[in-house]
């Protein structure tokens, strides 16, 4: 399945990162978190070797914070559409809809300021 931007969409919505839920950290939802994370960092290495990447800057423009950040997060591991990914995870790092994403987005940065790089 080479269907890049759909894989992106349909791992990241099975992050379930809704952290209001009263099930939140069960061991089904934490399971299908981690399988969802294992999922999208397979995908972040299949992708390495793929000439053509602008999918990615058309998810850059996504209306999930959850693709955006974690696109975004792969672009400065991929070092292509640097300055559109920083631009995106400062944006969202502030939102204020969802405390986990934008904690992700906050690490995501702190790391690559201090490494200069994102490894997966």
């Amino acid at each position: 399945m080479k269907n890049y931007s759909e894989r992106y969409k349909l791992y990241c919505a099975d992050l379930d990162i809704n952290i209001d839920d009263e099930d939140y950290g069960s061991r089904e939802r934490l399971r299908k978190h981690n399988n969802a994370m294992d999922k999208l960092s397979k995908l972040y290495h299949e992708i390495e070797n793929v000439d053509d990447k602008s999918f990615l800057f058309e998810l850059l423009q996504s209306d999930d914070a959850c693709v955006k950040i974690n696109v975004a997060s792969h672009c400065l591991g991929l070092g292509i559409y640097v300055k559109e990914a920083l631009a995106v995870l400062k944006k969202e790092s502030k939102s204020k809809q969802n405390k986990l994403l934008a904690f992700n987005a906050k690490s995501c940065l702190a790391v690559y300021k201090k490494e200069g790089s994102l490894n997966f």
